[in-house]
């Protein structure tokens, strides 16, 4: 299988990628204006499972029928590549271009749970949730590269049955 055209979409989504988020940071939807950023963080995450499919459409198109696992390699191949670069594309950002990311975030939140009469309980739960979520750790990071690669597996999958090219029937059957 030819990989060029899953690694370069890898790419293309990367680029985007970085560019949405330095975008977000001038405009401060990452650092003063939280309730904007918690919509647009989630543009990257839906342009690439978009792509997902349109890799598949594209390899459909250039071969002119898709086989599942032909379709699924490539998803998979797509999407190891860009769960590995997002990730690094967002080590970076949050330890030298915005490290008090997680600072501003925690606060945010806390003070839209107390806003909202939130229970100690629930408010304990979402600091923990963010701590594991945006906390700068290696296992924070960890998770968003396996969150980003075992749904871009699951989507790769939909997708290859999606544009999967029907077998031929024998002449004369249906």
């Amino acid at each position: 299988m030819n990989t060029n055209l899953p690694v370069r979409n890898a790419f293309i989504l990367l680029i985007f990628s970085a560019a949405w988020i330095i975008m977000e940071h001038v405009l401060g939807f990452n650092s003063t204006r939280h309730d904007v950023g918690e919509f647009t963080r989630l543009v990257p995450a839906l342009v690439y499972w978009a792509s997902l499919f349109l890799l598949m459409a594209r390899l459909k198109k250039r071969n002119g029928s898709l086989k599942f696992l032909e379709g699924w390699k490539a998803g998979i191949i797509s999407s190891f590549v860009y769960a590995a670069g997002f990730t690094l594309v967002v080590v970076i950002y949050s330890i030298f271009i915005n490290p008090g990311f997680y600072e501003s975030y925690k606060a945010y939140s806390l003070s839209q749970l107390e806003a909202h009469q939130a229970t100690q309980a629930q408010i304990d739960d979402a600091l923990r949730e963010i701590d594991m979520t945006y906390g700068g750790s290696p296992f924070s990071y960890l998770l968003l590269f396996l969150f980003s690669f075992l749904w871009g597996i699951v989507l790769s999958a939909i997708a290859s049955l999606v544009f999967m090219s029907k077998a031929k029937t024998a002449a004369g059957t249906p």
